[in-house]
């Protein structure tokens, strides 16, 4: 038989070839009909007047029209040439219809987002609030949907809904909404640890949940079994795979004139986001006689969420203020379809919603809703109780859309400053630099007058944890010190008010002030350095104490080696470090010998796909008697000195069956790689086509250059980082810096669809001049007419 085939193969064997190419040749066909058309003439219906789209070397389109009606459209229009899949993929996870699209293992994301009502809630708050809207905020958002809308009736649907058999259907006003709020709850990091805090109250003495939130009082409700809801990690996971970006955190700084050599500000943003393919940020420049943005822009979004012109610039991060709660309440016994509120019977809302699933039966959601909120504990089957969640999200004082807008039309810092008055959620921290000199920093989001301890589910019959008024928020104008920076760090501590948040470790921050304190003149170049700075702050406590207890153990040989390796290591995550692979290593391996034994497996795996990780570490660490010392799995009582000598001996043997026997060959270019895989990247052949070249990069968790993994996984494979950077000298608008980690497009086969990867990995930029976006070569520009 075996002889039979060869014998086929050899005879037939040129028979084969020209069928394989001519395979090939249809394929690469039908991938390349779907690339937008880059230049010519099209004529549009609806259109008042000529529009250009001009398109530089990287494919981000300029366009200029006479009117905003026509940007708008023609805007919305690109937009969906170059992003349909993605736009129609997060469309159904917003309305909880990912089911719909990859069958039962959507289930998990379809009943969350159902239950907190993303969608749902987006419909009532524009029937209550839309006459609030600045009217030609809702003019531009309504034309940007038009062109959006135009694209799916007349253009041709991506090949990735081909192969996944998934409609274009189109984007109303309520997926604009409902995007806004999945960003938001991308990084709502109370949904990722309240409920497992609160659980720990049943699992651990008050001490050791005092040592690690470091709070001086407890908010333990009466009830302690409280529904454990299963992770949002598990469905963070699943996004990451789907290639559907969740918020990390982010990097942002501002140089006054007084500190930059050539005497304007200088403003530098790389907001940390979780990898996407296609990338999560569109980048566009508008242009009308009288209005001009160059901008940073998300699915379904028409104004720039980052942007400049020639007046201002701005850069974004995440405030991390809290602006969720949640609420054990309390059945009415009289009544099953009432709570009690402060004594007195309060209805619950009731909704019935029916979850389809790709080639199964649908299933029936029951989701209530009290006066705090979603019942979100009816997600899990047969809860033990009724917990409900409160988010500022969809409060009547949050117009974030309409805030965003008025940023797009700001042209002074008093201008910028009057935009954000209505932006309640999500919390994010502006950064503002002027033409004029000014830089100024403005956190948003909703601070209210009773802010109870950030981590705790709280009595919802008492109305004792209510709210209550919205104070102002801080600012800083033009420092002393002639700099701002923000790193999702605490910024404010001398507040006449307490301010309660999921404040990220001090890591980036304090090597970010440390930097921007160090001289008195900065240029371009220094911050191309700052922002690619890969130095690891953490390693100066861990080492500090580590190193001298290894130094009195007795080692064997590669132990030895492996210690000399650390003792002088610069603490930089270089490629060629094999300290960073050390170091690196040993902290994963750190924060599961101190913690996995108190918390259990899905309680360790949620709170270490946070950021509070770093914070529960560094506590713990500078605690040499803490009982998270002792492995309450063993009879042994270890101490600080036992865990880490065994956490080092761990993280050695686990280098050595990683990467090979001769500590030398560790470098951190074996382990610390970025792949930006695609939705269909796992299915064969289509990974090689869809998914970017798997590249070792610099940096590290926590390093300003943020290209992080998370410490409750045994890899080093990064997840997130920065989805952008961007550095503005204003002296020099000819040669702004900016690079995106993929390109422009989600086509495979487009020239722009993963151009700037290679660029990004090695720490390079894109060059644009802000005063010649016009393009002179025909075959880069597009015409649309009436």
């Amino acid at each position: 038989m075996a002889e039979t085939k060869k014998s086929f193969f050899k005879t037939n064997w040129h028979y084969l070839l020209i069928f394989s190419i001519t395979l090939g040749f249809i394929f690469y066909s039908w991938f390349s009909t779907r690339v937008p058309k880059y230049f010519g003439l099209e004529k549009i219906p609806g259109l008042v007047e000529r529009v250009e789209v001009h398109r530089d070397d990287f494919g981000v389109p300029k366009i200029f029209a006479k009117n905003k009606k026509d940007l708008y459209f023609a805007l919305g229009y690109v937009y969906a040439s170059e992003r349909l899949f993605q736009m129609q993929l997060l469309k159904r996870v917003i309305s909880g219809r990912l089911s719909e699209v990859i069958g039962s293992d959507g289930l998990k994301a379809d009943k969350l987002f159902r239950t907190v009502g993303l969608k749902r809630n987006s419909k009532k708050w524009l029937l209550k609030n839309q006459n609030k809207f600045h009217p030609e905020a809702f003019q531009n958002l309504n034309d940007y949907l038009r062109g959006v809308n135009y694209f799916i009736q007349v253009g041709k649907t991506p090949v990735e809904q081909t192969i996944l058999g998934l409609k274009s259907e189109s984007i109303d006003i309520e997926d604009v909404f409902g995007f806004v709020g999945f960003m938001a709850f991308g990084f709502a990091e109370a949904f990722h640890s309240d409920l497992v805090i609160s659980n720990l109250e049943k699992k651990l003495s008050a001490l050791q949940v005092s040592e690690i939130t470091e709070d001086k009082y407890s908010f333990q409700i009466k009830n302690e079994n409280l529904s454990y809801l299963e992770p949002w990690t598990d469905i963070q996971k699943q996004f990451l795979e789907l290639g559907i970006p969740i918020l990390q955190g982010s990097n942002s700084w501002a140089i006054s004139p007084s500190k930059s050599k050539n005497g304007k500000v200088i403003l530098s943003n790389d907001p940390h986001i979780a990898f996407s393919n296609p990338s999560i940020w569109f980048e566009a420049y508008l242009h009308t006689d009288d209005f001009e943005i160059y901008g940073h822009h998300l699915p379904f979004i028409p104004f720039a969420v980052i942007g400049f012109n020639k007046n201002l610039g701005w850069a974004l991060t995440m405030f991390e203020n809290d602006d969720m709660d949640f609420y054990k309440e309390k059945i009415n016994p009289e009544n099953p379809r009432q709570i009690l509120f402060k004594g007195k019977p309060q209805d619950i809302e009731f909704h019935n919603e029916v979850i389809s699933i790709k080639n199964e039966n649908p299933v029936e959601l029951s989701i209530r809703e009290t006066i705090h909120g979603p019942v979100i504990s009816d997600i899990e089957e047969n809860p033990k109780e009724l917990i409900s969640m409160k988010w500022a999200m969809f409060m009547d004082n949050n117009n974030s859309l309409n805030s965003f807008y008025l940023l797009n039309q700001s042209k002074s810092l008093e201008n910028f400053k009057d935009s954000l008055t209505e932006f309640n959620a999500p919390g994010l921290n502006f950064v503002v630099g002027t033409s004029t000199g000014d830089i100024a920093y403005f956190p948003v989001g909703g601070i209210y007058k009773n802010n109870f301890s950030t981590d705790r589910v709280l009595d919802g019959e008492s109305g004792n944890f209510e709210w209550g008024e919205k104070h102002s928020n801080p600012k800083i104008i033009n420092p002393k010190s002639g700099y701002i920076f923000t790193a999702n760090h605490k910024h404010f501590d001398r507040t006449k008010f307490n301010i309660q948040g999921y404040f990220q470790a001090d890591d980036r921050s304090k090597q970010i002030e440390k930097n921007l304190s160090s001289k008195n003149s900065f240029d371009v170049e220094d911050m191309k350095k700052l922002i690619l700075d890969d130095y690891f702050d953490s390693s100066e406590f861990i080492l500090k104490d580590l190193i001298p207890i290894l130094e009195s153990e007795k080692l064997n040989e590669l132990e030895k080696t492996s210690l000399d390796i650390l003792k002088s290591w610069n603490k930089k995550g270089e490629l060629n470090s094999v300290g960073a692979s050390i170091f690196s290593e040993l902290r994963i391996h750190l924060v599961r010998e101190i913690f996995y034994d108190e918390l259990g497996k899905e309680d360790f795996e949620s709170i270490m796909s946070t950021s509070r990780a770093h914070h529960f570490l560094k506590r713990i660490f500078e605690k040499n008697e803490s009982k998270f010392w002792d492995n309450t799995t063993t009879k042994e009582i270890e101490t600080k000195k036992n865990i880490l000598v065994k956490t080092f001996k761990i993280s050695i043997y686990s280098l050595l069956g990683k990467i090979g026997k001769n500590p030398n060959d560790w470098t951190w270019n074996k382990l610390h790689t970025l792949e930006i895989k695609h939705p269909l990247g796992k299915i064969p052949l289509l990974g090689k086509l869809f998914n970017s070249e798997k590249i070792p990069v610099n940096g590290g968790s926590e390093t300003i250059n943020n290209l992080l993994t998370l410490l409750g996984k045994n890899s080093h494979e990064v997840e997130a980082g920065p989805s952008m950077r961007m550095i503005i000298d204003f002296s020099r608008l000819d040669e702004i810096l900016l690079i995106n980690p993929l390109g422009q497009s989600g086509h495979a086969f487009s020239p722009y669809h993963h151009d700037q990867n290679k660029l990004y990995t090695k720490g390079e930029f894109r060059k644009l001049n802000f005063y010649e976006m016009k393009e002179t070569d025909q075959n880069k520009i597009l015409v649309l007419v009436p």
